[in-house]
Parts: structure tokens; sequence; C-alpha cells
């Protein structure tokens, strides 16, 4: 039985191009800019995502959310300061969905920009969507078996 992923230690953030896993932030650079319009828009985009709060005053404002039933993924902004216009740093997540939702969002947002990954705050790591489903495997048993995956790094 798949278990639901209930977490507010995961975020979405840019990153290189590739990486050999595992792959930690603090051995990253500085990813190139992502202006936090082109996130927002993509996000806006997003089937059943609707922004809950504006980027105004300040981008670190905006708030996006999907939902459905009982589940929900709530997505904050995060920016590099001093930056014009404004370079998007990450997205921290709250989340109470299954697998497949979180992985449904992640894969619009990778569809524009290819270097978007999954970050577990409480280590640092970086997932790719692949390492991500691999690791629910480890964790929720047959869960790889009902996910497909197109193939990426």
């Amino acid at each position: 039985m798949v278990q639901l992923i209930d977490s507010d230690e995961l975020s979405l953030m840019p990153g290189p191009a590739s990486f050999d896993e595992p792959f930690y932030t603090i051995h990253m650079r500085a990813p190139g800019p992502i202006p936090a319009e082109r996130i927002a828009a993509i996000l806006r985009a997003v089937p059943g995502v609707r922004e809950v709060a504006p980027p105004e005053p300040r981008w670190n404002d905006a708030r996006f959310e999907w939902r459905s039933d009982d589940f929900y993924i709530r997505i904050g902004m995060t920016f590099f300061e001093a930056t014009e216009p404004p370079e998007w740093a990450g997205s921290p997540l709250d989340i109470r969905c299954l697998p497949e939702h979180l992985l449904s969002i992640w894969e619009k947002l990778r569809e524009q920009i290819p270097t978007i990954w999954l970050q577990d705050v409480t280590d640092l790591r970086l997932y790719s969507p692949r390492s991500f489903v691999s690791e629910l495997a480890t964790e929720f048993g047959e869960y790889v078996a009902r996910f497909s995956m197109k193939p990426s790094n």
C-alpha cells in the first residue's frame, strides 16, 4: 500500500545541470539565475495549482497551492538577496499528498527548467526524480512498480 508523504522538510530548488548521487547542496556552487516571475508563471500554468498569495509587496510573500480532497501541496518562494529582477532560490514545500502528486508538479516545472531538484532540508541532499522514486521504493515497498517515469538524471 502506498503511503502519504506528509512533510515540511522538502523544497524544490535550482541546481546544477547534472550531478553524481548522493549529492548535497553544501557542495554546490550558485546555480545560474532563474527569474522569479518565470517560476511563478510555470506554477500558475500547472493544472490544479492556484496562487494563494501574490508576490506583493515582496516575492517572498508569494504562495501557491495544489489541493485535491484531503491532499495538498503548499509551495512557498525564496529568492537570492539583492538581485534585480528577483532570482528564484527555491520553494519550501508543506505537503500531505501521494508521491505521484508531488512528482507531477515537479515534472511540470522540469519540463521548462530541467535543473530543478528536490532537496531534503534536514540533510541538504538533492534528489533527481529517479533517486527520489528509488528512495520512495525503499521506504514504501512496491511503489516504484506503480509509478512510470520518464528517463532523466
